[in-house]
């Protein structure tokens, strides 16, 4: 049994067809396949160490994937993350030619989000607002972050957001101003972190410096290991991962 990883694994291409790094030829694009191949891919990233597994609706069918295979594996020992505000538009149609995803973060929609994704109790530790940008209002929806702060009261998961673009480290100095009933209402950070973007750097290392327990995921945005004819090679991968992950 190898030791366990720090290097999660994510399922955006594993839960949909025509996703942005997945070619037509690399496997056939239907549920049925794709399902199966996820369940592979959950099960040789547990054997290989990984026990962080991260998902959202917007995912496809991804969700419901992660759903299946924690009730048929039922691993007390994983930690389970998803998140609410992208609805999955193209619902399996292939060339489906509107938005695939859009985004809302209203009160229905987290509401509607939050009674599919709990099923993932007790396992899911992180709720996330997918992509929480200014621009959205999720800072300022009194209603939105009072339900947020209640899921968090009820069931004890953190709640968190998930940021990419240029402006990541204000939207999290700006998520760190918002208390609910004295408490900090986020405590965890998906943030887009690789070799072209690293702003967040300097707000990470002084908040991985306090003594508030917060979780951090430094990520490499839209990244997959995609061999000739399978979505991920699993031992390959990890082993690049495992590298990767002794030097951050």
């Amino acid at each position: 049994m190898p030791k366990h990883t720090q290097i999660g694994l994510g399922l955006a291409a594993i839960g949909r067809p025509e996703y942005i790094n997945i070619k037509k030829d690399d496997i056939p694009q239907t549920q049925e396949v794709f399902q199966a191949n996820a369940m592979q891919v959950l099960d040789d990233a547990y054997r290989f160490g990984v026990r962080y597994f991260d998902v959202a609706p917007s995912y496809g069918k991804g969700e419901q994937f992660l759903i299946d295979w924690h009730n048929s594996r039922a691993y007390p020992d994983v930690t389970l993350s998803t998140k609410w505000g992208y609805t999955y538009m193209a619902n399996w149609e292939l060339g489906y030619e509107g938005k695939h995803e859009i985004k809302e973060h209203s009160l229905p929609k987290l509401l509607e989000q939050w009674q599919v994704s709990q099923v993932l109790l007790p396992e899911l530790k992180i709720y996330q607002v997918h992509s929480a940008t200014l621009e959205s209002g999720i800072f300022t929806n009194t209603d939105v972050l009072k339900e947020l702060h209640k899921i968090k009261q009820d069931t004890g998961v953190q709640i968190g957001i998930s940021t990419s673009g240029a402006n990541q480290a204000e939207i999290i100095e700006k998520a760190l101003t918002i208390n609910i009933e004295g408490e900090d209402l986020f405590s965890s950070f998906q943030v887009t972190y690789n070799v072209f973007e690293q702003s967040t750097f300097k707000i990470l290392k002084t908040l991985l410096g306090d003594q508030k327990n917060r979780y951090y995921k430094r990520g490499f945005s839209k990244w997959a290991c995609i061999p000739e004819r399978h979505l991920f090679k699993l031992p390959g991968c990890l082993h690049l991962l495992s590298c990767i992950e002794q030097e951050i």
